[in-house]
């Protein structure tokens, strides 16, 4: 819109210049040349379009500083997000090496909870059958103690009997009985 305005002053000035009245002037030789006469009505419009003109250059070369500035903000914006983006595509890198260790980490680990798991379910089946083992032993063991307290009980009840039987004895060899017994069976 400033490129207009210029234009727009520009071309009235030079329509003032050739609309002006001229007029003869005599040189010193006594020639007579046609030269434009201003008025000071026309000087004063003249000067007002100047004066114009040059707040309008001015105001151009302000806006024309101003969006070089604007344009060197601009870029130093865009370096600078460029930088950034280039900074955060490097972690965002960083990132994703740190999170596919960390996936290769938590498949190792799985692996290894399967086998675990694994090691349980045996170590779980082993108990299992020891304990039933462990019962059948003790059950064995129960049996056989009551087997060995029986026999013992039996020979205690047999050693008692043969005691008696040898006190029984002991005392008919001592009152003559004995002979007496053994006489009459053998003859």
């Amino acid at each position: 819109m400033t490129m207009e305005c210029l234009k727009i002053s520009l071309f009235v000035i030079v329509v003032a210049f050739h609309t002006s009245s001229t007029a003869t002037i005599l040189d010193s030789k006594g020639s007579t040349s046609l030269l434009p006469v201003t008025t000071s009505k026309e000087s004063s419009v003249l000067r007002d379009i100047l004066n114009q003109e040059s707040l309008v250059r001015l105001s151009l070369v302000q806006r024309m500083q101003s969006l070089t500035m604007d344009e060197m903000d601009s870029r130093k914006k865009v370096d600078t997000l460029a930088e950034s983006l280039k900074i955060l595509t490097e972690k965002m890198q960083i990132i994703k090496a740190e999170n596919q260790r960390l996936k290769d980490e938590l498949t190792i680990l799985k692996e290894a909870h399967l086998d675990l798991k694994e090691d349980v379910r045996q170590l779980k089946i082993t108990q299992a059958n020891d304990s039933s083992e462990l019962l059948s032993f003790k059950k064995n063991y129960l049996d056989f103690s009551l087997f060995v307290n029986e026999t013992i009980e039996q020979m205690r009840h047999d050693k008692n009997a043969s005691d008696a039987q040898l006190l029984n004895f002991t005392s008919q060899v001592l009152s003559g009985n004995f002979l007496r017994i053994i006489f009459i069976k053998y003859l």
